[in-house]
């Protein structure tokens, strides 16, 4: 799973062929959070694929904290709360994490460009 996106952003940072482009991207990456999620779902459909599963997770563990906190359901409210806590942490490290790859990888690719 994880190969699999690492190798889908190198083969999207392969394709880049100006050093400008890597300055761009980099500006754009730079630009915001959102824009970095943006360009890693398209450099990558795999890590598109396993955004778009954790974030129903997160809302449906979202919905089942609600659900729980107004008395719908007879549970206690803790499990759902760590669970929605939980969630919303591995999606930040995920993200985070291949950002920092996408990151490295234009920039693995510009210092290559500027080599030859």
């Amino acid at each position: 799973m994880f190969k699999k996106i690492e190798n889908q952003i190198n083969e999207f940072t392969s394709g880049i062929k100006e050093e400008k482009g890597c300055d761009e991207l980099l500006v754009y990456m730079n630009s915001s959070y959102v824009s970095s999620v943006k360009l890693l779902m398209f450099a990558s459909s795999t890590f598109s694929l396993y955004g778009r599963m954790m974030l129903f997770f997160i809302m449906a563990s979202g919905g089942l904290l609600l659900s729980s906190a107004i008395g719908a359901i007879p549970l206690s409210v803790t499990p759902f709360l760590v669970l929605t806590l939980l969630m919303f942490a591995l999606i930040m490290v995920f993200t985070s994490h291949y950002k920092s790859f996408l990151t490295n990888s234009i920039k693995q690719m510009k210092e290559k460009m500027n080599k030859e």
